[in-house]
Parts: C-alpha cells; structure tokens; sequence
C-alpha cells in the first residue's frame, strides 16, 4: 500500500470521527438547554373570590386573589404587574410546568386602586394578560368589601 493511500485514509477516519463529535456535541447542548415554557394567549385570569361593594370593580387594595394562567409548554411562568403608575413588580415564579397545566400565584394589589394589567410569560415565550379594575378594599378575611 502507497503512502499516500494511508494518509488519505487515516485523514478521513479523522475527519469522520471529528464530524460524528460535532453532532454529539450539537446533539447534547439541545437536549441540555433549559425549558422554555410558552403561556397559552388569553388564558390569565384573577378569581375574584368573595369580593362585593358598591363599585363596578371586583377587586379591592389590601385583598388577596389567585392569578392563574395555562401553560402550553413545559417549563417555568413568571407573572409581572403593572400598578396604576405605570411601575411594573415581580410577583413570582411558578416552576417544572408541563403542557396545559395551570400555573397560580397570589396577587393582593398594594399600589392603589386603578387598572392594573398582570402578564403571564414563560422565558419570553407567549404572553397572557389581564387588566382587573381595583377599587379601595376592606380585608374581612374571608371576603372582600370593596368601594
């Protein structure tokens, strides 16, 4: 056997072994990456609970309700407000979601009444808002008199 004939086969040996360690590589960091969890649109809600008074507005400063949204994929969901002042706070994280599962957080509206608007989000894919109108709330523990 030539010379040439054994370094053109030992360079392509190497060079199969290089691409077959490129696709493990590729194949490895995308079984690797974190989840992403998408929120399905439309699907965030606040359960108004036993809220009653004398406004059009079911929820009331100081009361605590549930934020609940669905989730499409599996993953983490992040839920964010934003106050009357146009400020925006972190409410939390809901984490290890799976398909169709629905995410919940509490919520008591602290920076006045107003319109609030609450997203839903899971690392930044898909968004899913709410926008509840808050009035001035009296906690009565069980339930919520707002005016």
């Amino acid at each position: 056997m030539s010379t040439t004939s054994t370094r053109v086969r030992r360079v392509t040996r190497a060079g199969a072994a290089v691409a077959a360690g490129g696709a493990a590589a590729a194949a490895a960091a995308v079984l690797a990456a974190p989840a992403a969890t998408a929120v399905e649109p439309g699907s965030a809600t606040v359960n108004p609970g036993l809220s009653f008074g004398s406004t059009s507005a079911p929820y009331g400063t100081s009361c605590t309700y549930t934020v609940s949204a669905t989730a499409s994929w599996w993953g983490d969901a992040y839920f964010n407000v934003r106050a009357p002042d146009g400020s925006w706070h972190y409410l939390g994280r809901v984490s290890d979601l799976s398909p169709h599962q629905v995410a919940t957080i509490d919520w008591t509206p602290s920076h006045g009444p107003g319109s609030y608007t609450i997203a839903v989000n899971g690392a930044g894919y898909g968004v899913a808002t709410t926008s509840p109108q808050v009035g001035t709330g009296v906690n009565l523990g069980s339930m919520c008199f707002v005016f």
